[in-house]
């Protein structure tokens, strides 16, 4: 039986994204004048208009320093933040601008930049906030995320499995809200946790079957979808998702064209398995799938999902796996910025629970880029975001709890009444002023879930939703390195438990266990599930090459065979990586290119692989380097010889063509897919005059590389079909293959 495909980029996505040049509104903007006073500025000033702030690069000596700030007339050295940061004063006339752009024309100086002014708040700091009129906007359209913000930003433990395109994990809005399985060891091709999946570092990509999440050059759905459940806030860049502090799970599979019914099944499955509470599902499928709806009421969480952008009434026409009636899927409709159903928004009285924004939806992208996108894709990320501050503020909800709080929470809309069950329009204040008793939960951590390179003599603090006491586990609490239990201190201050150790070891794994019942609330009130904080010290362990392909001296290499090394560890471009040599010519040189992806070295040719060819591939030390910021030491060599050509040349195309006409003074060219020779049945070639078989005129034939020329003698006679004929035989390539069939053409003079 063929496996019915979903077809997302067709059938439901419809993302709009409006690929512009984005111009970012000035800081500059409604500046005023503030004095040589310490002072606070005016409401509107973003920054001082009397100094700049100024790195010096480190090889600039003191007397350069001096030197430089001597020679900008009007500056005058304020105070050094470091040896070489200052804060410098204008004294004149000049603008922030004008100084900073005289500052950096300096060779000594790394850059410039104004002293911006800092208040604190409860607003967000990312740039482009102001974009995102679904979270926060003045016409009251929006679902009130600031609010709600002030209850949660969300919490860490929390995870939202993205079942959709893959995610873009290294997003710099998205990077430090990535789920890591805390029970794997990257790329050590072991399954660790037994789950059936191995090195699942991320999630897992059903759709090729293997544990990377993100494949360059697509997966722009699946990433816009995760900024905005999730993308990281106040990190002064980008955007803000609406629980910006819980974790995504990428469950890829959807490929560039669609995805199958299987493949979302097993990655409900896996989210169930690993115990997600949460699963996004911006997608859908015009028919009753029965595996498809018993996965869904298999799984223990909530499935939120699209209604789709066909803009009918899916009471008469379902899209699934929205339209299912199971107690645990909330059906999203998607809004515009003035409240009215987006025009491609499916709809329907029975069949869609609520709506929330959809329309010119600003998000992120691969790459580091962020783009606006449309379509009720865009409308259910916000409900799974509002569902994942729900599941921060209370872990025990159950899938029905936290679909009834949400859809009885919403704000009811006529320009909605009708359209969807609940009349309303998502609120997430609402919502979690609607839920009822909190549990205690951890909002953040330092070192944070999944950080890296921590420091040796760091300190482990846990940041708690409330003032906390100590409960009859917390001498229960445990960390462990690399798997072995290490002694720690444990104390409290506030809502903060402090977790003291001895000076963590060098490139080890750490994993804090907080049980429940170690700490509670003033209520007693506790953790209502066990809370792992991992992270890791800094890796000092060069990466290893183990293995490649073709193998050294393997033989009979087909010549379409890409050149790949593999690596023990994730890597990225070395300082050196443009020095690999092929038979000892940079790769540069010889039409061969590098390229590296996870813990792949690939190395490509412009065409193919030459036949029958002696390779030795030289990658010198340091062409590539880890994420601990180890370089590859020792050289490493391998060789292989391509297989023998057994391929016959053929004609891939003559001058002139096939039954054109041409004049009389022209040469015959024909060109073949390969270097050619003479062969036994040269001699036989023949150009026949109006297909007389004893008509054939006389010529000067030669080999150029690829290509037959035939010259005639004379000049050709005016309004005549001439056929050429090649016979079998007649050439052959280097590698002594004739060709195999003989060849002819026509073509008529003027």
């Amino acid at each position: 039986m063929r496996k019915k495909i979903i077809r997302v980029l067709s059938l439901l996505i419809m993302v709009v994204f409006i690929f512009h040049v984005m111009i970012v509104p000035s800081t500059a903007t409604g500046i005023g004048q503030f004095d040589q006073k310490d002072h606070a500025p005016e409401k509107d000033v973003k920054y001082a208009t009397d100094r700049v702030i100024v790195k010096f690069k480190e090889v600039a000596s003191t007397n350069d320093i001096e030197t430089t700030t001597k020679s900008i007339s009007g500056i005058k050295v304020k105070k050094k933040l470091k040896s070489n940061i200052e804060v410098v004063m204008i004294e004149n006339d000049a603008t922030v601008e004008e100084v900073i752009s005289e500052l950096q024309k300096n060779e000594n100086v790394e850059y410039a930049e104004p002293d911006y002014w800092c208040e604190i708040d409860s607003q967000v700091d990312d740039p482009f906030f102001s974009n995102l009129w679904g979270l926060e906007n003045d016409s009251d359209f929006d679902i009130d995320a600031e609010a709600a913000w002030d209850i949660t930003m969300g919490s860490q433990g929390v995870v939202v499995a993205i079942i959709d395109e893959g995610v873009d994990v290294n997003h710099p809005d998205l990077i430090d809200n990535i789920w890591i399985n805390p029970n794997e060891i990257p790329n050590d091709g072991i399954d660790n946790d037994g789950n059936g999946y191995i090195d699942d570092i991320n999630g897992w990509d059903f759709f090729n079957n293997d544990a990377s999440v993100y494949d360059a050059g697509g997966d722009y759905h699946g990433t816009h979808v995760a900024g905005t459940i999730a993308a990281k806030g106040n990190n002064g860049i980008g955007i803000t998702g609406v629980a910006p502090n819980v974790k995504i799970m990428s469950l890829k599979f959807v490929g560039p064209y669609g995805g199958y019914t299987s493949d979302a099944i097993e990655a409900i499955d896996y989210a169930n398995m690993m115990g997600v509470k949460i699963a996004n599902n911006s997608w859908g499928i015009g028919f009753y799938s029965q595996s498809l709806r018993e996965a869904i009421d298999n799984y223990n969480g909530v499935i939120i999902a699209s209604a789709g952008n066909n803009g009918v009434d899916t009471d008469v026409m379902p899209n699934y796996p929205a339209s299912y009636d199971s107690q645990n899927v909330i059906s999203v409709a998607a809004v515009d910025s003035t409240g009215n159903l987006s025009g491609f928004s499916n709809y329907g009285i029975n069949s869609v629970d609520l709506a929330a924004p959809g329309s010119y939806i600003y998000s992120t992208l691969p790459g580091g880029i962020y783009e606006y996108g449309s379509g009720t894709s865009m409308a259910v990320p916000h409900v799974s975001g509002v569902a994942g501050l729900l599941l921060s503020t209370n872990p025990s909800l159950s899938a029905i709890e936290i679909c009834d709080i949400i859809k009885q929470s919403t704000n009811t809309y006529a320009s909605l009444e009708g359209k969807v069950a609940t009349g309303g329009l998502l609120n997430a204040y609402q919502a979690l002023s609607s839920s009822g008793d909190m549990h205690l939960f951890v909002e953040n951590s330092s070192p944070y879930f999944g950080e890296k390179k921590v420091a040796l003599d760091k300190d482990i603090l846990l940041n708690f939703s409330e003032t906390i006491i100590e409960s009859v586990n917390f001498g229960n609490i445990i960390l462990t390195e690399n798997g072995s239990p290490v002694h720690i201190e444990c104390s409290i201050s506030g809502s903060s438990l402090l977790i003291s150790t001895d000076t963590l070891k060098n490139d080890r794994l750490y994993l804090l266990d907080v049980p429940v019942g170690a700490v509670v609330n003033e209520a007693s009130i506790g953790l209502s599930e066990a809370y792992t904080l991992r992270f890791s010290t800094a890796d000092t362990v060069a990466p290893n090459i183990i293995g490649s392909q073709p193998t050294n001296k393997a033989t009979n290499v087909p010549i379409t065979s890409p050149i790949v090394v593999v690596f023990d560890e994730l890597v990225t471009d070395g300082i050196e990586i443009n020095h690999i040599t092929i038979n000892g010519d940079p790769i540069g040189t010889v039409g061969f290119y590098a390229m590296v992806m996870d813990n792949l070295l690939y190395i490509w040719n412009d065409t193919t692989l030459a036949y029958n060819t002696k390779y030795k591939i030289t990658i010198p030390g340091h062409a590539v380097v880890d994420q601990g910021g180890n370089h590859n030491e020792e050289p490493f060599t391998f060789k292989f010889v391509t297989e023998k050509d057994t391929i016959s040349p053929q004609v891939i195309s003559t001058n002139p063509e096939m039954g054109q006409v041409v004049p009389r003074d022209t040469k015959i060219i024909i060109t073949f897919d390969e270097e050619i020779e003479r062969d036994k049945k040269f001699s036989d070639i023949k150009v026949i005059i109006n297909d007389k078989k004893c008509s054939n005129i006389s010529f000067h034939s030669k080999i150029a590389g690829n290509q037959l020329i035939l010259t005639p003698k004379k000049k050709l006679i005016g309004l005549t079909k001439y056929t050429v004929s090649i016979p079998a035989r007649a050439v052959k390539d280097i590698a002594c293959n004739s060709l195999n069939s003989s060849y002819t053409f026509n073509f008529t003079t003027e």
